[in-house]
């Protein structure tokens, strides 16, 4: 409380000094209100030494992985790690939260905890089915608190001797709040790639360990399993799966940019744990290939209800796959077992090969077989997987016959001056779809985008030279109105990139040529005000 007894001078600077003071903390106050909850996140301190640490030579001295893809706040979520007592007799667990943070990347939620290393068995894979399901001891279990948001979440566990170490990815949702925009990562993608203890859903990086089915195999030296577990580390990027590569850049710019965005793994969209009927949006980026029947159905009913689609990907929903529980002694573990026979589904999945055609649908090959799934992909994405390898370029195409001064009219270039041929360096790849005419693509489909495919590319299904003198890789846009009250929005706007590398555009990390480029974020944000009907950002 403030005296008059002193001279009226310094009594008015003072309270001059108090008033902007209580001002201040008002206009805060009201930025609070106003701002989103990932505004408010991302205005907290990062901890920019998240990622400062290198891997051991051998992976098996440290690694780990968590009993649950993704929980909501409140849960408890246990974590498996194997060290070698020999290199480092303690390690040290922390989590993260990855966001902008001020350009940090990551906010720290858990300070260290210093636990004891403890060797862990490496399983031999299944003689049947080739999958490789750890059964460590628990290292740590972590009550998730109920402050925490959704978000992509990481566990280090680094040598308190070596100072090398792994990481652990998790994700926290939130079932029950709505948001803009619901971004679905692609753990499912993740596994079937992941070759931990030697056996993936591929043989390129299977090992050469028998599986008791094979009868026609090209490679005798690499044998993909038919099933993988979830209950094992990734053996990519330090643990991280597939993470890096795609869904982080995208992440980084949604919360540089404030967007109000919520996060839950593919398998809760199997599940319909994520409550996909609260957002406006849904967001599939970067290497999505891998769906189930219950995902492709719940994202259609969204899009039923108005709900926009972002594809910011390619391959996207290529190969129906299956889940089951973890098998013995984890049998009570749901949605731990990814199923995908894949190429030999003709001749071993179950489905295929018994009497009864009842789940013929549910059969794990092609969405786009008509033996079994019968569902292309464009049927929802509006293009479909065609080019790989790929690395190119994107290049704007003429997409309206009324054309101001040669720069595309479409709503998608609004605001970047671009003309028709302009061209994105880099951001073509590594595998590219394009428009079928397979009597499946949505009537108003308009292409945005139509890219020259290098000439090493080989086209899919034959991976063959290209039928097509000049292929083209496509980037495409549809709406489809909303038929099933609540609407979310009027109609549901699709947007698909048609290309893995567009999410470059938007952001450099561990890139070592950065394809960070202005007009693609403008271009992005404008197709995310689309997919919830909001007007186009200046």
């Amino acid at each position: 409380m403030y005296s008059f007894n002193a001279t009226p001078c310094f009594n008015f600077f003072r309270f001059i000094r108090a008033a902007a003071y209580y001002l201040t903390l008002f206009f805060i106050s009201q930025l609070s209100l106003a701002a989103n909850l990932v505004q408010i996140e991302n205005a907290k301190p990062g901890f920019a030494e998240w990622d400062d640490f290198y891997a051991p030579s051998n992976v098996h001295d440290m690694e780990g992985y968590a009993n649950k893809e993704s929980v909501n706040p409140g849960d408890s979520i246990a974590f498996y790690v194997n060290a070698n007592p020999r290199i480092d007799a303690n390690f040290k667990l922390a989590v993260y939260r990855l966001g902008w943070y001020g350009g940090a990347g990551a906010r720290r939620v858990v300070t260290p905890v210093v636990i004891i290393s403890k060797s862990q068995n490496i399983p031999a894979s299944d003689k049947v089915t080739g999958m490789v399901q750890a059964n460590w001891v628990k290292s740590y279990e972590l009550i998730v608190p109920k402050t925490w948001l959704s978000g992509i979440y990481v566990v280090t566990v680094i040598g308190n001797t070596s100072k090398k170490g792994q990481y652990i990815p998790f994700v926290v949702r939130e079932i029950n709040r709505n948001s803009d925009y619901l971004f679905q990562v692609a753990t499912l993608t993740w596994q079937a790639y992941n070759a931990w203890g030697g056996k993936s859903l591929y043989s390129y990086n299977s090992n050469a360990v028998p599986v008791a089915s094979d009868t026609d195999l090209t490679d005798d030296a690499h044998i993909p399993a038919r099933k993988v577990s979830f209950n094992r580390p990734y053996d990519d990027w330090q643990g991280l799966g597939l993470l890096t590569a795609w869904e982080i850049k995208m992440l980084f710019f949604l919360e540089r940019e404030g967007y109000d965005v919520t996060y839950q793994t593919d398998t809760d969209s199997h599940i319909g744990n994520g409550g996909l009927l609260n957002h406006k949006a849904l967001l599939s980026v970067g290497h999505d290939e891998y769906w189930t029947k219950s995902m492709r159905n719940n994202f259609q009913t969204a899009q039923n209800h108005g709900i926009g689609l972002g594809f910011f990907g390619a391959n996207t929903a290529f190969w129906q796959v299956r889940l089951e529980s973890a098998s013995a002694p984890l049998v009570t573990q749901k949605y731990r077992t990814l199923v995908g026979y894949k190429e030999y589904a003709e001749t071993e999945d179950p489905l295929a090969t018994n009497v009864s055609t009842i789940d013929d649908n549910l059969v794990t090959s092609l969405w786009r077989d008509e033996r079994w799934a019968n569902s292309p992909e464009n049927e929802l994405v509006g293009i479909m997987y065609s080019f790989w390898p790929v690395n190119g370029n994107v290049i704007t195409t003429k997409t309206d016959p009324k054309l101001a001064n040669g720069k595309p009219s479409h709503w998608i270039y609004t605001g970047t001056g671009l003309g028709v041929g302009a061209v994105f360096k880099g951001l073509l790849g590594y595998e590219a779809d394009r428009v079928f005419n397979n009597g499946k693509t949505p009537a108003n489909l308009q292409i945005v985008a139509s890219s020259s495919v290098p000439t090493n590319a080989v086209e899919y299904p034959e991976f063959a030279s290209s039928s097509v003198s000049q292929p083209k890789a496509h980037m495409t846009v549809y709406t489809k109105p909303c038929t099933l009250t609540p609407c979310n929005n009027p109609v549901s706007t699709v947007f698909a990139s048609g290309t893995m590398q567009w999410v470059w555009g938007l952001d450099s990390y561990l890139r070592t040529v950065n394809l960070e480029n202005r007009l693609v974020k403008k271009i992005t944000r404008n197709v995310l005000a689309r997919l919830i009907s909001a007007p186009l950002p200046k």
